[in-house]
Formats: C-alpha cells, structure tokens, sequence
C-alpha cells in the first residue's frame, strides 16, 4: 500500500534514486506459508497465535528535544521459539486515530524480532498529532494474534501551539555568518487558548542543511523565554548558536514551544534562507507589463527601501538596486525561471540598476488638469495627459506605486490602479462642492474634504465614496494621514481629527484664523506629529494626538499655504506670496531656506527620509536631499502650472528591452542591493556568491551567481503582452 506524506517536498531517502525522488511510504508485503506442524491431524499450523506483550514506544532521536523517529519494543509472542513454533513474523500497526486501528498494515519484520523504528512520524501539523502501535503475531496458517496491547500514545502529551507566522532574514552589514528569526507569539502566550497544552514558556529555534526536519535539535543554546510580547525575534549567530551559519549556505529553520508542563509542540512549517553579505534585499518586490502610452513601455519592476539597511547603518541612498533577467536553459529561444537552478541567475544576466530616489506626480495647468510622472526623482517626467479632459484637478494622492487619486472643483474625482496610466470617474460623491485635497491611509482607503465641511472616504482604492459628518461647516482647505490619523483643517480654523483612519471625525480646537495647510507624520516609537499652518506665518504642532498644540511663527511671513513633514522634526513650509520656504530641522526652529532658487513655490512633499520635492509656478520641480544641504532643480515643462503633488518611496526600474520578446512569453527577474563604498564592514551585494564548483552547478560556468530556492522564492515574473 502506498500513502501520501503531507510535505511533497520530503523525499523518501531508501526508495529515491537522484533521478526520481520517492514522495511516499512504500510497504511491500509477503506471506509465504511454511507448514512446520503439517504433520498435526488435519495439517493445521496449530492454534491462534499468542498475542505479543508490553509494547513500549521511546524517542529514537539521540536528542530528547528532537522528534520525527521513534522506536518500539515487545516481547515476543509464546509462539515464537516456544510452544508450537510457528510464527513467521510480526506485522506492525500504526494510526493517529485516538487507539483505533484499520485493517491495514503499517509495516512487518521477522520473527524472532522485538524492535522495529519508525523513521517518519509526522510532527508538523496543527492541531497536534500523537500516534499508537499495535504488534500482532502472524503464524504459517496464516492467522493473526488476538487481543495484542496497544503502545502509545507518542508523544506521551501534547504541547502548547507553535508560531503561525514566522520570518527568516538575513542580517546586512555583516561577513554573511548571521541571520534573524522572527516570529508572530504562539496563540497560546501569554495564555492558553487552543485547549492543546499548558501556557507557553518558552520557544526554540531549530536548524538544519536538510529539508527533513527528523531528528533536528535546537540550533539555539538557550530558548528565547515567553513574555506575553506580541512578535519574537532571535539572531543566529556564533553567539547565539551551536554553530554560527557559513556564507551563502541554505539553511531550513523551525520553531517549537515548551509549554509550563515541559511539553513540546509539533515543528513549525519549515522557512529557509541564505546568509549574504552587504544590505538587505528590498522588501514588496513586484513585476508587471505597462505601457504609458508615450514610448515608455515594459517591464516594470518596483520595490521598497529594507529599513534594516538604515539601522545597520547604510546610506539608503547609495545602495545599487540591480536588476537580472533570467536566460534560456532550454533552448527553446525564451527565458527560463531559474527557482532552484543550480547554477541560477549568473552576472551575464544583469540589465541594470536602479536607486531610491523617489516617485513624483504633479498634477495641474498645462492644458486643463495635465499629470506629469517621474521614476527618477525628477530629472525626467513623462506627459501623461489630462486626467480629466474639462475640470481643474487640484489634489492628488497616492497610497502605493499603483493607486491613486486626484480630486478638484464640482467634486471632481478619478482614480487610478496603475500608477496613473489610466484613471476612471469616482462613484459616491453626492455633492457639488468643490473638492480641494485628498490624502491616502493606506493603499485603500483615502480621505477627501472641500467645501462647507464636506468629508468623503473610500475603502476600495477610490471606486466608491461615502460621505463622512465631519461636525464643521467651514470650507475645509486641506487633509494628510499618517496610519489610522487624519487632520483636516479650513476656514475659521476649522480642524477636525480621526484616529480611526476617517471613519469618524471629531472637532478640534486649534486656533480661529484660516488654515490652509496639514502635515502628519508617524515617528519611530509609534506616535504621530501634527502640523498646520495659515495665515499670518502661523504654524501649529502637536506630538500628542492633537489634544494640545504648540504655536511657532515664522516672523514678518504671509500666509503658509503648504506644508511637508518627516519623522524627527523635519518640517517645511511654504509662503507663496513671499516666494519664501521655511523650513526646521528640529521641529522648533525655524528659519528661511535661502538656497531654494525657484519663484513661487505652489505645492510641497516630503519622503520619510526628509527627501524634500517642491514646484513652483513656472513649471519646475525643486528637489532638496535628505541632510537638507543641497537643491537641484528640473524643468517640468515651461507652460505648465502645477497645481498639487504627490510623492512615493518606492524604487522602479523599466526594462524596454523586453519589448523585444514575443507577445506571450513570460519573463522573469530578480533584485539585489548592493553596496561598494569602499566599507569592508557594508559593502557587498545580497543575493549574490561567489561561483560555485562543478559538481554544484549545472552547466559548469565560472560566473557568480543568484541562487532562487523553493522555498524562499524571490523571482518575478511578467507576461509580455
């Protein structure tokens, strides 16, 4: 009989063979009748055979925090060298069914033999498994034993649940000798609530250069102690454990719970990874075909900046993105994924690179409501046309490289969910009211407010809108977010307040002028700073959710009609009737920034990294850096007056050259980060070793290479259209 294990990748090690890997447990089962007693009247093999007795089941694992073998033991039917001498052999039990036992064979030795191993047991399932073992005597009749005891339960009890979620990463900066783990609190720290086990206690992390997790003991030398925190994390390291991880070797990791009774849980699901050197991969890597209708077309690959690169102290801004498109290993003239190809993406696949310099949308006045987008910070823009052929737009907002939305008079509103290539009409918005900003929560949900209080919210990316009581009636001028807060602010001082991301909004009290301008931030620890500003050089700031606010003035100032803000205090403001920008680094000090260059400046953003974008009335984008040391500036288009902006972190590289391949044909990619500042310490490209010999790589090539395994999948892929 043959039946399937649960994990398609373990492989049988008696029954494969390197071409053919065995997936299941195979027991081939025969009986031959060998009549010793044919001379007893009748020619019977005598009577039923005695039953087997004190079977016993042990840990065959010479680790006693390993599992996946056991070994059982029984004593020998009487039959057996006794009696009437006719066993042939023993066959063998097994179910995970509570004791109840099918008629089916699990396995069978010979007689005269009291032990048998069981190499594969299961435990790695949720909720957890314990198995029983039946040993039943079988003569020359053939005939089998009756009433043979029952071995088990294994394990004896059960434990507490393992982590659901768990993350392995390498760690940047490094000699590509560490790695993190980190993962979600079992559902049963700090208390029980699976009804399986006791309290957690503890968890321990597992190691191995093997898939098969039988017989893996702990790589940590001590367990990371339950504390009631909601997410765990532990480094692999020569520190840490019974042996540090070598560079670029492929490692599979596990985590079980002790719980207070001392029980263990099953394995965790299995999660792999690979020790680099230099920084971290990006994070949220996607691919997809786009045409912006203006020649640039492809593949576009975009990604997000790894903050683990920053805490380990990378210039985020230096890290190379590079881009590897996969070759033929088929000879069929098109690409190949290379998931688990042993000689993988190699340096002769390299296309080129890419550099966190921020996504740029300004919408506004060239024709009626014209959108210009730039991938590369600015230094060049792509006409993207009207969005909407008849109505001045005058906010746009952007939740993720791909969705966003831009509003305007008589409540104008479009959406986009392809980076602004293509925009449709909003649905929802019943009213005529004039719409005057927007700003994203997060990729879905977006906020809209103009006149006479008007307050409306999407959940779907901005297909649909309802309307949101906002408790003010004043014309509202202005709305940013950081997480679940967003601040609203108008005529008359009108400001309004929502933690729970727009659903609900509250009234607050700053001050009586007009405000025309909003700013939010989310800082490192957790909490959000809020600014606002109006007439008078009046600007405003809270670090505590808006219940007090501190009033600084940039002195002899007009009024403030824009403002941008990042974490730490950074904070800009625009006068556009002083043709003025102010700006703090401290979040207190404030002062003119006299090497801004450009006339009036319209409209302001700022990237959590205090990348500052600004554009002013004659068609220009002034870009300042992080450090707030240096401007550069770059014509959008002279006859264009921007009206609002938009600006994202998200890394993108086109590849044209993929236009070139036939419509139909799946490509696929891969991205680094690499760092060469001439920092032994940092530098280093992630995902990148060294050629490997030949009896590991097929074809033999001696180029360094990108290894993609199963089961830490980090290939893209995109269809050519």
């Amino acid at each position: 009989t043959e039946s399937p294990y649960p994990d398609p990748d373990w492989t049988d090690p008696v029954h494969s063979s390197a071409e053919e890997p065995f997936r299941f447990h195979s027991v081939t089962m025969t009986s031959s009748i060998k009549p010793r007693n044919i001379e007893l009247a009748g020619g019977a093999c005598g009577d039923d055979p005695e039953p087997t007795a004190h079977p016993s089941i042990t840990n065959a694992c010479p680790d006693d925090m390993a599992d996946g073998k056991v070994t059982l033991e029984w004593d020998l039917s009487a039959d057996d060298g006794d009696f009437e001498e006719d066993i042939e052999r023993y066959i063998i039990f097994r179910t995970d069914v509570n004791a109840t036992f099918g008629p089916t064979p699990y396995d069978e030795v010979a007689a005269g033999t009291g032990t048998w191993e069981d190499d594969f047991i299961e435990m790695r399932t949720w909720p957890p498994k314990q198995y029983w073992y039946r040993v039943r005597a079988m003569d020359c009749t053939p005939s089998l034993s009756v009433g043979d005891p029952i071995a088990g339960p294994y394990p004896p009890n059960v434990g507490a649940a393992y982590p659901f979620s768990i993350e392995v990463q390498d760690v940047p900066g490094d000699a590509g000798d560490t790695m993190k783990v980190t993962w979600a609190a079992s559902i049963d720290d700090p208390a029980n609530t699976s009804g399986y086990g006791a309290d957690v206690k503890e968890y321990w992390v597992y190691r191995s250069d093997d898939s098969d997790y039988r017989c893996v003991p702990p790589i940590a030398k001590n367990a990371v102690n339950a504390s009631g925190a909601a997410s765990y994390s532990w480094i692999d390291d020569a520190t840490s454990s019974n042996s540090a991880p070598e560079y670029g070797h492929l490692y599979y990791y596990w985590i079980r719970t002790k719980d207070e009774d001392g029980n263990l849980s099953p394995y965790s699901p299995r999660y792999c990874g690979r020790p680099y050197r230099g920084p971290a991969f990006p994070l949220d890597r996607h691919a997809r075909w786009v045409d912006w209708g203006n020649g640039e077309e492809g593949v576009e690959i975009w990604f997000s900046e790894n903050p683990d690169n920053a805490a380990a102290g990378y210039d985020q801004e230096k890290i190379v993105y590079k881009v590897y498109r996969a070759h033929d290993t088929t000879g069929d003239g098109t690409p190949d994924s290379l998931v688990d190809d042993s000689a993988g993406y190699t340096t002769d696949d390299y296309i080129g690179a890419a550099r966190s310099v921020g996504l740029v949308w300004t919408i506004g006045q060239g024709s009626v409501s014209q959108l210009w987008h730039s991938t590369s910070g600015g230094e060049s823009f792509m006409d993207l046309g009207d969005v909407d052929s008849t109505i001045d737009l005058s906010g746009i907002s952007f939740g993720s490289r791909l969705a966003g939305v831009a509003v305007g008079r008589s409540a104008a509103c479009w959406y986009t969910a392809d980076g602004g290539a293509s925009w449709d009409a909003c649905s929802g918005l019943a009213t005529a009211s004039d719409l005057a900003a927007v700003a994203h929560v997060d990729e879905d949900v977006a906020v809209t407010v103009g006149d006479a209080g008007a307050v409306f919210r999407t959940a779907d990316g901005g297909a649909n809108w309802s309307s949101v009581t906002s408790g003010v009636a004043d014309d509202l001028n202005d709305v940013a977010a950081a997480g679940d807060t967003v601040i609203a602010v108008g005529d008359n001082g009108a400001t309004i307040l929502s933690t729970d991301g727009g659903q609900t909004f509250n009234p607050v009290l700053v001050t009586t002028d007009d405000l025309f301008a909003a700013c939010a931030t989310t800082e490192a620890g957790g909490g959000v700073t809020l600014w606002v500003a109006g007439e008078n050089g009046h600007v405003w700031k809270s670090t505590d959710g808006g219940t007090s606010w501190n009033l600084q003035l940039l002195p002899f100032a007009s009024d403030v009609e824009g403002l941008a803000c990042a974490p730490g205090g950074e904070a800009f403001a625009i006068v556009p009737d002083d043709t003025d920008v102010w700006t703090t680094h401290d979040g207190s000090t404030w002062f003119i920034d006299g090497d801004y260059g450009g006339p009036e400046p319209l409209a302001a953003r700022m990237l959590e990294n205090g990348k500052l974008f600004v554009v002013d009335g004659i068609g220009e984008l002034w870009v300042r850096d992080t450090d707030g040391s240096s401007w550069e500036n770059y014509v959008i288009d002279p006859y264009y007056r921007p009206e609002a902006l938009a600006v994202r972190p998200e890394i993108v590289y086109l590849d044209t050259e993929a236009t070139s391949w036939d419509s139909g044909t799946t490509l696929y990619y891969v991205v680094t980060a690499k760092y060469d500042e001439g920092d032994p310490a940092l530098d280093g490209e992630s995902g990148l070793l060294p050629d490997r010999p030949a009896g590991l790589e097929t074809p033999d090539d001696d180029l360094d290479q990108v290894l993609v395994d199963s089961c830490n999948d980090f290939e893209l892929q995109a269809v050519v259209p």
